[in-house]
């Protein structure tokens, strides 16, 4: 009988640093679109930076239950604590529902009584938050098959 062990140490400290700074740049961006939203008036502006927060939570949480899953197996725990990684997946799309609901009121609300959005700053804004997005994907598409968390963050 074969043991089927690698070792992915390397690739798993990579993706977990990778994690790091994606979150660190993601949650920079999400303060620079809550002021955008802010700023120019804008409903999209500000979902996408409720969009944000739960990628902030989802790769706060990959970043935990990175760090936790890699804890070896015991007596106690004999799958170690790689089930960490896949609660942290379902945090994060039960955030994603929320984030959903209170756009979908606050657009709404603003059907019926519309605002005056001054399109030029949501349009820098958005374009900013495009290089970031584009950015973000180049960042983690090395690790996206290492790790679930890391997957989940890419896509």
């Amino acid at each position: 009988m074969h043991d089927h062990h690698h070792d992915h140490s390397s690739d798993l400290g990579g993706s977990k640093h990778r994690l790091g700074i994606a979150l660190f740049i993601t949650l920079a961006f999400m303060a620079v679109e809550v002021a955008g939203g802010i700023l120019f008036n804008s409903l999209a502006l500000l979902a996408d930076a409720g969009h944000m927060l739960s990628d902030v939570a989802s790769l706060g949480l990959s970043w935990v239950a990175f760090r936790i899953g890699q804890r070896a197996a015991g007596d106690r725990h004999t799958f170690g604590f790689r089930r960490s990684e896949i609660l942290a997946a379902l945090c994060n799309g039960l955030l994603l529902w929320a984030v959903v609901a209170v756009i979908l009121y606050e657009a709404i609300h603003r059907f019926y009584t519309p605002v005056q959005v001054k399109a030029e700053g949501l349009l820098v804004v958005a374009a900013l938050g495009l290089a970031v997005n584009l950015a973000m994907a180049a960042l983690l598409f090395k690790g996206k098959d290492a790790n679930l968390n890391v997957r989940s963050a890419f896509l």
